[in-house]
């Protein structure tokens, strides 16, 4: 049977899925990139590899397998674009919404008053 090890500890490898490293240092270079991206999000892909020493493959399977979530910054771009034109849409709505009641209540308002005279 033809034994592999671990490329960063040595340790025997047992799981087929992963032939590179054991599930231990899977799983510490997982929590690195993580905690990296948490408190620098703005980073490329290439910044994090930098900064974190972690292989590119590495990070690019995590992603793959939705353990990481990137987008690029012109994903992140168009993600504020549309967020705010969500926020200008909806306001736009909210506006036009508030003065048709207004003019709605006007016209109530002046059905059915009559005026005297002095």
């Amino acid at each position: 049977m033809d034994e592999r090890f671990c490329e960063k500890c040595e340790q025997e490898l047992f799981n087929a899925a992963n032939p590179i490293l054991c599930e231990q240092c899977a799983e510490r270079f997982f929590d690195i990139v993580k905690d990296y991206i948490g408190e620098n999000p703005e980073n490329s892909l290439d910044k994090v590899v930098e900064e974190t020493g972690v292989a590119k493959k590495y990070i690019k399977k995590w992603i793959r397998a939705g353990r990481i979530q990137y987008k690029s910054r012109e994903e992140e771009e168009r993600s504020k674009k549309l967020e705010n034109f969500k926020r200008d849409y909806d306001k736009m709505v909210t506006e036009e919404k508030s003065r048709e009641q207004t003019e709605a209540n006007k016209k109530k308002d002046n059905k059915g008053r009559y005026h005297t005279r002095d």
